[in-house]
This record gives structure tokens, C-alpha cells and sequence, in this order.
């Protein structure tokens, strides 16, 4: 009787790890469209340009952007990237939202496309182990309870 009870409770457990898993899956797959979509129309609307890391009032210091409508200084807001005054960088930007720049160098507009392929990976995996639980406990004509 006892080895019964430990089989239900796998069955029970892989299922609830089947379930917890693919609801994450879904979760990853959805960011990662997400971020795909953004990076889809960031570089659709994105011009690339050379900036200047300059001091200014802000902690951090600004870039100087040279840009088609003229010179426009962008604060720098990002934790962890101290850049001394005088450095040139290849950016990213948008027209119309300078502040979204981005480094040319490290920037992936597919970034979104792995994380949704980790998605579905994560999705058949999940999918698996709940189906291999499911028909586990109906073999043994067992509702998910017991």
C-alpha cells in the first residue's frame, strides 16, 4: 500500500511541475514576443550615430549626440555604465526618443526570438511531463486527488 502512495504522489508531483512549468513557458514565450516586437520597431525606426560622453549637472554625465535635426544631449541614466567624459560610442537611437538609445555594440534585435524559443522548449517540456503524469493516473484509473 505504501509504494501506491508514493506512486501518487510522484504522478501528483509531476504533473504539478508539468503545469507550474508551461505556465512559465507562457510567461517566457510572451516577454520574448514582447521584446521582439519592440526591438522589431526600435530598429525599424532607429538611426545609428556616434555620441560623446560629456560632464553635465546629471550623476552619471550625458552623451552628445550629432543628429540629421542637430546636436542633442541625452542624459545617461543606466546603472552600471560609467563611461569617462571624452569617450566615443556607437548608438543606437530613435528620433523621436533619444533617451531609449541604445550601444551599438551588444545591441540584438533577435534577443527576443532565443528568449521565445526558450519558451516553447520550456512549453514542450512542461507539456511532457504533464501528459506522462496524466496517463500514469488514468492507467491506474486514479482522479488527480488521490
Amino acid at each position: 500500500m505504501g509504494q501506491h502512495m508514493m506512486q501518487a504522489q510522484t504522478e501528483r508531483l509531476v504533473i504539478t511541475i508539468g503545469i507550474v512549468l508551461s505556465v512559465a513557458a507562457a510567461w517566457t514565450m510572451i516577454n520574448g514576443l514582447w521584446e521582439w516586437h519592440c526591438a522589431e520597431h526600435f530598429h525599424a525606426n532607429a538611426r545609428q550615430a556616434t555620441a560623446t560622453v560629456v560632464a553635465n549637472n546629471s550623476t552619471h554625465g550625458a552623451l552628445r549626440v550629432k543628429t540629421e535635426e542637430g546636436t542633442i544631449e541625452v542624459p545617461i541614466a543606466r546603472r552600471g555604465f560609467h563611461p569617462a567624459a571624452g569617450t566615443s560610442l556607437k548608438i543606437w537611437y530613435e528620433p523621436d526618443n533619444p533617451q531609449g538609445w541604445r550601444t551599438a555594440e551588444g545591441y540584438d534585435p533577435l534577443a527576443g526570438v532565443g528568449l521565445t524559443v526558450g519558451g516553447v522548449v520550456m512549453l514542450l517540456g512542461g507539456a511532457g511531463l504533464l501528459t506522462l503524469g496524466w496517463v500514469s493516473r488514468r492507467q491506474k484509473d486514479r482522479p488527480f486527488w488521490q
